[in-house]
């Protein structure tokens, strides 16, 4: 996981992430990275699964939900 999370270091911000409601995109796309499917994508190369496959996008709400 953080060898894989500090491999990204550079990469563009996903504005589609922010403006994603609406569009059909896959989150772990590893081209560019928001927030939250960054953080989330790390715990997933690490090992962890906390959402469902398939998912379009990820907020940070989801995320909050998650940890709370």
């Amino acid at each position: 996981g953080i060898n894989w999370a500090r491999s990204q270091i550079g990469k563009p911000y996903d504005y589609m992430g922010a403006l994603g409601i609406g569009f059909h995109r896959q989150w772990n796309s590893d081209k560019s990275w928001w927030c939250s499917e960054l953080v989330e994508a790390a715990i997933l190369k690490a090992g962890r699964q906390r959402f469902r496959s398939g998912m379009e996008r990820l907020t940070p709400q989801h995320v909050y939900m998650v940890n709370n």
